[in-house]
């Protein structure tokens, strides 16, 4: 995401394995806005001003990426400015797309720091959690589901430029599409395992749910996708049976289920608005670890889900083994 945003690359993958205090902070900042809905607000308040808890972890996290972020937008304005083919630049990112969004001279752009600032704080958030869970999820199902990996692989074969000369395969929307299998195996994945398990809305005014219970105004209701995506109801008693041809029509095209049974990516003004993004992003990394690895589970491990912030995440990791395919 730093690279798509920013146009630059942290490191967060290096051999190392760094702690990044930006990626850290951003941890934090999802910790305390999840307990400011879980605590009486005159208690986070109260924590707020005497900067303790994790209201102060907030402050220090927001500080952190504003910092961050504000370095990086200095930074690309001054390159925009020494540059008078910015468009052309090599390192096109989305920061540098919105700072010359207004006109072709960058010196006279009119886009606040601040408005960039958000935009930098989104790239950040809105496909990290998604991607991770996502593609960790996925990879444990197909690993224990090896004929759903089997026809994936014949997609793939279908799909992809001959050979496997290790290195990285792009693809565009419409190359992608043509994955419809690892298209629905992510759907029953991300049905089953929600990056984001539950979320709130409070009500304005005094309403009557589906369900036919009432609510008072300012009402706060927490809708728990987790439950919902492993309901019989509304998914049949096979609902834990990871099926992804649940998803395929009978003359193999993409079957859409109604908004208000599948909400990973939320609905209407609320969805999210890294969705496509954060598919296409997980199709493109899944093709090339599949294509060039058997994926193995670590045997006698646990695998434990976990909400510990905002996102569902492994508790203790997936411990797998890579095994080249030749």
């Amino acid at each position: 995401m730093c690279l798509l945003g920013l146009g630059f690359d942290p490191k967060t993958l290096s051999v190392e394995f760094p702690v990044v205090e930006t990626t850290e902070a951003l941890s934090d900042i999802d910790d305390a806005l999840v307990r400011r809905r879980a605590l009486p607000r005159m208690i986070w308040k109260l924590q707020k001003w005497l900067q303790i808890g994790t209201e102060k972890k907030l402050s220090k996290g927001l500080k952190i990426v504003d910092d961050f972020s504000y370095r990086y937008i200095s930074s690309r304005r001054d390159e925009l400015r020494r540059s008078n083919k910015a468009k052309a630049d090599d390192r096109f990112d989305a920061l540098t797309a919105f700072i010359v969004e207004e006109g072709s001279d960058s010196s006279q752009l009119g886009k606040s720091d601040r408005f960039l600032r958000d935009i930098v704080y989104d790239f950040l958030t809105v496909a990290k959690d998604s991607t991770t869970i996502g593609l960790t999820c996925f990879l444990w199902l197909i690993a224990t589901h090896p004929w759903v990996e089997a026809k994936i692989l014949e997609e793939i074969e279908a799909n992809c430029p001959e050979g496997n000369d290790g290195k990285t395969v792009y693809f565009s929307t419409e190359e992608l599409n043509k994955f419809v299998y690892l298209r629905a195996a992510f759907r029953k994945t991300v049905r089953l395992y929600p990056s984001v398990p539950g979320y709130f809305r409070c009500s304005i005014e005094p309403d009557v749910l589906p369900s036919g219970d009432r609510v008072g105004p300012n009402a706060t209701i927490l809708i728990s996708l987790y439950s919902m995506g492993r309901s019989e109801e509304i998914w049949g008693k096979d609902c834990m049976e990871f099926k992804p041809e649940r998803w395929i029509s009978e003359v193999g095209e993409l079957v859409n289920k109604p908004a208000s049974s599948y909400l990973p990516f939320g609905d209407g003004q609320r969805a999210c608005l890294g969705k496509e993004l954060s598919v296409k992003m997980m199709k493109t990394v899944a093709i090339n670890v599949v294509r060039r690895y058997e994926v193995k589970v670590v045997e006698k491990q646990k695998v434990a889900m976990t909400n510990k912030v905002l996102s569902l995440t492994t508790q203790h990791g997936l411990k797998v083994t890579l095994n080249k395919r030749l």
